[in-house]
């Protein structure tokens, strides 16, 4: 476990997700490489048949192209869904990783 000089971890919350979309694989990516973080927190919710998943809300709608509640699709449907739909960093509405291939992850 790495720290800074006075002893504290850098943490990163949902990944990098200023820079990408939050709790993806991106967003963990960055953290991790570009930022050289100790850690990184994400969320967890299960589908319909109980798989963990990396999303922090319980709906689709803020984070995907999707609608409905994360417990009310299987796995193989949540993948379906572009969580880099609306992600738009500097509030340009350019949305550099929609249609991107960006998933929800599973844990």
């Amino acid at each position: 476990m790495q720290s800074d000089n006075y002893g504290f971890e850098k943490i990163a919350h949902r990944g990098a997700s200023g820079e990408a979309p939050e709790n993806t694989i991106p967003a963990i990516a960055l953290a991790v490489q570009k930022y050289k973080v100790d850690r990184v927190e994400i969320d967890l919710r299960l589908t319909r048949e109980g798989v963990p998943v990396v999303i922090h809300d319980a709906t689709l709608e803020r984070t995907t192209d999707g609608e409905g509640k994360i417990q009310q699709y299987s796995l193989a449907e949540l993948k379906k869904w572009d969580a880099g739909f609306w992600f738009d960093p500097e509030g340009k509405k350019e949305f550099p990783y929609r249609a991107k291939g960006v998933t929800i992850p599973t844990l």
